[in-house]
């Protein structure tokens, strides 16, 4: 029988994170998604937006909803916009279905997302990454799921034009209905006011929510509310604005909702001509308004076996971009090494490349002189990296050493669909010789799934690493820090049976990756 590794991906993207309107103790749920190599059996991922028991935390749970026991090793992140994982909690041999919550209940905390929004919550979408590995009998399968879910919002722009403005007084309030186009039945209204004294008074805008009656049958129990109000200049432009956001519970009593003050009013005076024209003040209010509701779209699947090198499907257009290539028909840029120079295609490179984007798009010396200087990229990795970006395919060239090298080239250009195409061939071609280069490479780079590749190389075949010859140099050169070892060596936390990041079959090969390494490096 053999034993092999199967390693599962899953990432799940909810647009409209914002707009989540589940408490603490309530949960959004990924679509099902299906693992063949944990016996065609289904799983979900659950969300808690504001915490299960914690406050002040968003809490992940991932569940197994076939009725069989399973055992696995399971990795959540979160992507930034650096395409990298951040906030990663392996949980290693968890024991599924777990019928009671077993998640991570302090999975990272809600102010340090929000705070940091653009990074993490790119145009307000949260990206959850869930890797799951276990060591399987049929053949190895490196798979990749991604599901996108949308919060559904609806979109309301009021315009409200204040004439006679300088007549207004101290306190009065004007109002604005506000309709949510359900049955035509205003249940908002829009105050605005000028609030503090004669000498020092600021305008104000409040919206006070009134009687939802009806509106829970229409659009659920409660609602989330983000709110941009603007003045508009005398050309129509947006000049000063406020903005907030909002949860309403429809079962609640009269609420008004207090927005920061908009601009002082002797402001407005000093520069009637910029922004009361002919006395009038031009408001703009912009409403977002959900009620939480989500939908998936169908998942998007890719499966990788080692053997398959990573060669996609025939196509005209890939066989046209190939022929490109190998052409070199109307280039306009020509990528620079110590001995070679190769031309290509500006659009080309930043299609399949963030950093050549960024190079082309800005005035750089690059761009102008239509020469990129390559110094770090050997030439025939970067003839592999370029016929990857024309024809989406590896040739078949490429050895361990080659991959090694176009991994690292894939990362510097943020290329990430080479990088998984390196995964299959390290995968396939590892050896006792360079097991330890990929290992160092896993660790160089952050990189959870090669980790995991090596470390069950090593796992098998334990004399062979160790007797190679590059192992003690490794262990002596990368690792001399505990905490790199513990894996290894057991310096930090000894590994037993049951806290392997593998379920290991053969007792004799584990105790071997545990204690072989002690015994040289003399720990």
């Amino acid at each position: 029988m053999r034993n092999d590794f199967g390693f599962y991906t899953f990432t799940w993207t909810i647009r409209n994170f914002s707009f989540c309107q589940e408490r603490k103790g309530y949960y959004l749920e990924s679509p099902k998604f299906v693992l063949e190599t944990c016996g065609e059996t289904e799983w979900k991922l659950v969300l808690y937006p504001y915490g299960h028991d914690i406050e002040g935390y968003i809490a992940c749970d991932l569940r197994l909803l076939s009725q069989i026991s399973i055992t696995a090793t399971s990795t959540i992140s979160i992507d930034g916009v650096d395409g990298f994982s951040h906030f990663s909690i392996e949980r290693i041999n968890q024991k599924f279905p777990n019928d009671a919550f077993s998640g991570i209940d302090s999975f990272v905390k809600r102010d340090e997302i929000f705070a940091n929004k653009s990074f993490y919550l790119p145009k307000d979408t949260l990206t959850i990454r869930c890797e799951i590995r276990r060591w399987i009998t049929e053949k190895p399968l490196i798979k990749l799921c991604s599901i996108r879910s949308e919060i559904g919002i609806k979109h309301i722009s009021v315009p409200w034009d204040i004439k006679h403005f300088s007549g207004l007084q101290l306190n009065q309030v004007l109002k604005f209905p506000l309709s949510l186009n359900l049955k035509n039945e205003p249940h908002f209204e829009i105050h605005l006011y000028l609030d503090g004294n004669a000498s020092d008074s600021s305008l104000r805008i409040d919206i006070k929510k009134e009687s939802l009656k009806g509106f829970g049958q229409n659009y659920g129990s409660s609602i989330m509310i983000y709110c941009e109000a603007s003045i508009l200049d005398s050309k129509g432009i947006p000049c000063l604005s406020v903005e907030g956001m909002r949860f309403f519970d429809t079962s609640a009593s009269d609420v008004v909702w207090k927005l920061p003050e908009i601009a002082k009013r002797v402001d407005l005076n000093t520069k009637k001509n910029l922004y009361l024209p002919d006395d009038v003040l031009l408001l703009r209010i912009q409403l977002d308004v959900s009620n939480g509701g989500m939908q998936s779209l169908p998942a998007e699947v890719h499966a990788v076996y080692p053997e398959s090198r990573c060669v996609r499907p025939n196509s005209t257009m890939e066989h046209d971009f190939k022929l490109l290539y190998q052409e070199k028909n109307l280039c306009d840029i020509a990528l620079k090494t110590a001995s070679k120079t190769f031309e290509a295609h500006k659009a080309i490179l930043a299609c399949r490349s963030p950093v050549f984007k960024a190079m082309f798009e800005h005035d750089m010396v690059e761009n102008s002189s239509g020469i990129v200087n390559i110094s770090d990229v050997d030439p025939k990795t970067l003839e592999y990296m370029l016929f990857f970006m024309y024809a989406n395919q590896l040739e078949d060239a490429v050895d361990t050493k080659s991959a090694i090298q176009l991994y690292c080239a894939a990362d510097k250009y943020q290329i990430n669909s080479l990088k998984e195409c390196c995964y299959p061939i390290l995968k396939s071609l590892v050896s006792a010789e360079n097991v330890c280069e990929v290992l160092s490479l896993a660790y160089k780079y952050h990189d959870e799934p090669l980790k995991t590749i090596a470390k069950a190389f090593i796992c098998k075949h334990p004399k062979e690493t160790m007797d190679s010859g590059v192992w003690e140099r490794l262990m002596e050169e990368k690792w001399s820090e505990p905490s790199q070892m513990d894996f290894f060596a057991g310096k930090v936390a000894p590994l037993n049976e049951t806290e392997s990041a593998f379920s290991i079959s053969d007792d004799e090969s584990y105790e071997k990756v545990v204690t072989m390494p002690k015994k040289k490096l003399k720990v």
